[in-house]
């Protein structure tokens, strides 16, 4: 079988803790012949702080499975956004309520990299890059892809139906009071968990998916078997899953687990 799981109120707590019972029961599902996967709205960057439970996956999705890289780090897909959205972006979004943040494998790139706001993101190991810089990469030739794009902006949704509009075959996440994320075609952890499944030669029917978040619908809806996890799901993933367990806190998903599979 094969084991899905996102991080954040899945495995990983409200206080971006791994509880230690985790690692060790993700370990047992491998040595009983399981595959296990992580797949999050986390950058390559944001899974570094869990490099035990990364090890244990043959393949990882990130991004929102924007991204798919296999255990030696080669990219198996990847989505790309828009450039031209981008800069439209940088040109006529970027204010001091709204802020443009985008990624090009891993610099992440923000109006002015010395403003309080990130210096959280630069303390954990982000590489941050303006986007002066950015401009400087379109001029010089030497830009990338642009595997990640999003508005930090309290009141988005205006701007979103009009991006949404000129833009209708990009992946969207609303994080309502926080902003939107937009992602090139493909970018969905359903689609992630399918590019998986096929990779390993596992049916989607053994395949069983842990989630509770708006970005995690698709790969619970795709599982053959979906468990929402937490005190609060999204309610479309409650709506598409199975069963529902208790949050990462109190070892929701390790329990499931030692109940229904691991002998």
């Amino acid at each position: 079988m094969l084991f899905a799981f996102d991080l954040d109120k899945t495995v990983v707590t409200d206080s971006h803790e791994l509880p230690p019972e985790v690692v060790p029961t993700l370990k047992r599902l491998k040595e009983q012949g399981h595959e296990v996967s992580v797949i999050t709205g986390r950058s390559q960057i944001g899974v570094s702080p869990f490099p035990e439970i990364i090890s244990i996956c043959s393949y990882i999705g990130l991004n929102h499975g924007g991204i798919i890289l296999d255990a030696d780090g080669n990219t198996i897909f990847q989505s790309e956004t828009p450039q031209d959205l981008v800069v439209y972006s940088i040109d006529n979004y970027q204010t001091e309520d709204s802020q443009v943040v985008f990624t090009t494998g891993q610099p992440w790139h923000v109006e002015n990299t010395s403003k309080k706001r990130w210096q959280y993101y630069q303390s954990i190991g982000y590489q941050l890059k303006s986007h002066d810089d950015y401009r400087n990469d379109i001029k010089n030739g030497t830009v990338l892809p642009i595997d990640k794009y999003g508005i930090f902006k309290a009141d988005c949704t205006d701007l979103l139906r009009d991006i949404k509009a000129n833009y209708p075959n990009l992946v969207y996440y609303h994080w309502e009071g926080f902003g939107f994320e937009a992602l090139g075609e493909g970018s969905t952890k359903g689609h992630a968990l399918e590019t998986i499944a096929k990779l390993h030669n596992i049916p989607q029917s053994e395949t069983v998916a842990f989630g509770d978040g708006v970005n995690d619908v698709t790969m619970i809806e795709w599982a053959g078997t979906g468990v929402a996890v937490g005190k609060d799901p999204y309610p479309e993933v409650l709506e598409a899953s199975q069963e529902h367990v208790i949050s990462a806190e109190e070892l929701g998903v390790v329990k499931w687990l030692e109940k229904n599979i691991l002998t």
